[in-house]
């Protein structure tokens, strides 16, 4: 492995912990507002 294609694989190492975060994060965001929507309907029913 040349200096640069090591440099690259930390680099994507680095950054795969991140990408992961933010896509948790994207998901969470939908479930809550997605559990909001519902709620709110229930809130509407009764």
């Amino acid at each position: 492995m040349t200096r640069s294609q090591e440099l690259r694989v930390c680099i994507a190492h680095k950054s795969i912990p991140a990408l992961v975060e933010q896509v948790m994060k994207y998901c969470c965001r939908m479930a809550l507002h997605a559990e909001a929507q519902r709620h709110r309907v229930w809130l509407l029913i009764i």
